[in-house]
């Protein structure tokens, strides 16, 4: 909870002093883990700040008859380092995941940080983006200006 709280401190004190640009975005493992997740970004400057929210169902590793529903969330910051249409970007950030089991009423939460290189095509309205992040993942998403 701590770490929430630093982020949209510092996600304030930069808003404050710049103009706020939001897009929209769909991805895959945006948020990680996510099958598809729906995405809020705010791009200043060469500052991102990126929330997230995604489903995915996974097979549970004991039993492959039973199916596991888990609602995943991330939050991240990421660092652009060109202006135009191709801008490399590093980002950090932290996800989280709530599961449940479709035969059972067991509930579980887990959290883990992440970071990755990536980069957005980016147009006047659309973008689209790729990421390739520690724990050997991939993001990839479509996205337009809100």
């Amino acid at each position: 909870m701590r770490n929430l709280f630093f982020i949209f401190a510092f996600v304030l004190l930069f808003q404050q002093q710049s103009q706020a640009n939001w897009s929209m975005n769909l991805g895959y493992n945006n948020p990680p883990s996510a099958t598809v997740g729906l995405n809020l970004m705010n791009v200043w400057t060469n500052w991102g700040f990126e929330l997230g929210l995604g489903s995915a169902k996974v097979e549970d590793k004991n039993d492959s008859n039973v199916n596991v529903s888990v609602l995943t969330g991330d939050v991240d910051f990421k660092y652009l380092f060109a202006n135009g249409g191709f801008r490399p970007y590093l980002q950090l950030g932290t996800a989280y995941a709530i599961g449940a089991k479709d035969n059972a009423a067991s509930l579980g939460v887990g959290g883990s940080g992440y970071g990755g290189l990536g980069f957005f095509a980016m147009g006047s309205k659309f973008y689209a983006y790729a990421s390739y992040n520690t724990g050997s993942f991939i993001q990839f998403g479509i996205g337009m200006d809100i």
